[in-house]
């Protein structure tokens, strides 16, 4: 079993449900849900996670509202976004408020992990230095 833990927040039930079940077959046990950005916040200050997988487009406070507050709440943990939004501004704004890493819907398990290994070598990377 791998220790990494996980943080899924996107208001879609399959969408967190698929990204479980990925990391479920990858061999990741510790992994979290939450369906809006204010519960994610919450279970980010009682988890803990290692990496935060998150929807940009979701009811209330987007996903980019809430990456800015996770990079001043916990600067060193990876945040994905993860989303349908495929151009050019959303990527650029993901990655200057910290986005480590961008995954458009629909994602193939292959590409969910390939930015998923990607982030955590960088951390191990960083953590060896």
């Amino acid at each position: 079993m791998k220790t990494t833990k996980f943080l899924l927040i996107d208001d879609t039930t399959l969408t967190r449900s698929v990204l479980r079940t990925i990391l479920k077959d990858e061999g990741y046990a510790e992994i979290r849900e939450a369906k809006d950005a204010d519960s994610g916040f919450k279970m980010v200050e009682h988890f803990a996670p290692d990496v935060i997988c998150l929807d940009i487009q979701m009811p209330g406070k987007s996903g980019l509202e809430l990456l800015v507050e996770l990079k001043v709440f916990c600067p060193g943990t990876p945040v994905l976004m993860i989303t349908a939004n495929s151009d050019r501004e959303s990527i650029d704004a993901s990655f200057q408020a910290g986005a480590a890493g961008y995954i458009v819907k629909p994602f193939s398990a292959a590409k969910v992990m390939d930015t998923i290994n990607g982030v955590l070598e960088k951390m191990s990377g960083a953590a060896s230095r």
